[in-house]
């Protein structure tokens, strides 16, 4: 029976994935939209991301006692990652409910409104990533050999925030309360997650291992952040990330192939 889910919601996403015209001109139009009438557009995200690292970075790298040619470019890294994660399983728990109107007026695949919703987001990393372009000539920071391990690492990452589009926006059309738990967690994430500090600040100990491996995003950052960085991943670092991402998918299609068809009625 899980199979039969499964099996419908992936052919349902794949059939969609492959219209990406479709889906990608949607979400430019979202992103022109949102920055009409602006002189900059979409590069006020890379504005807001250099301004919140450069003045939050300086302040945690004072207090940290680091040399800020390495901890803006650790923080950076994980800030703009973070903030790729956070946004788009903010917005893909609401991925259903914002397009109730159009779901319920015209016949559009309902997987469409995932697509167009990762489409976005990976346009908004894009613009985010030209700011770490800018910091690395800055501080004149080479970019190791392995930097390109960060390729596979991004696409795990990209595996698993489809799987949480796809089970977040199922569930958050039935309970309409789950939107403001993912915010809460996200919060706690966002202080867990090595991110601002470095593990090698915490004194290693049981608590602290078990903070670091039982946090899957840890995984899915590192291997994306270490690479670039010219710092070594673990097999284990891969292993949880490929687990995470692999895991996450498949609930997310699960879900979203055994309740597809309902989801229109909830809204």
């Amino acid at each position: 029976m899980l199979y039969s889910y499964l099996k419908d919601g992936t052919l349902n996403a794949i059939t969609v994935f492959l219209q990406f015209d479709r889906w990608c001109t949607l979400a430019w139009t979202d992103i022109r939209l949102r920055y009409r009438r602006t002189k900059l557009g979409p590069f006020w995200m890379t504005l807001n991301t250099a301004f919140f690292v450069l003045s939050v970075g300086l302040v945690w790298g004072f207090v940290f006692q680091m040399p800020m040619r390495d901890y803006l470019p650790y923080f950076a890294l994980g800030m703009v990652v973070w903030t790729f994660i956070s946004s788009t399983i903010t917005e893909g728990c609401r991925v259903f409910l914002d397009a109730h109107h159009v779901i319920k007026s015209l016949p559009n695949p309902i997987s469409l409104y995932v697509w167009r919703l990762l489409a976005r987001q990976l346009i908004c990393l894009a613009h985010n990533l030209l700011f770490l372009a800018i910091l690395w000539l800055v501080i004149q920071r080479p970019l190791p050999s392995g930097a390109l391990a960060a390729v596979p690492g991004l696409i795990l990452l990209i595996m698993a925030l489809v799987g949480a589009i796809f089970a977040l926006g199922t569930l958050c059309a039935r309970f309409r309360d789950i939107p403001q738990l993912v915010t809460s967690v996200l919060q706690v994430l966002f202080l867990v997650t090595p991110i601002i500090w470095h593990p090698a600040r915490l004194a290693t100990s049981p608590w602290s291992e078990a903070l670091f491996y039982a946090n899957p995003i840890y995984d899915l950052i590192v291997v994306i952040r270490s690479p670039i960085l010219g710092e070594e991943t673990t097999a284990l670092h891969w292993l949880g990330a490929s687990f995470a991402a692999v895991s996450m998918l498949l609930v997310g299609l699960t879900l979203f192939g055994r309740f597809s068809k309902r989801i229109a009625y909830w809204l």
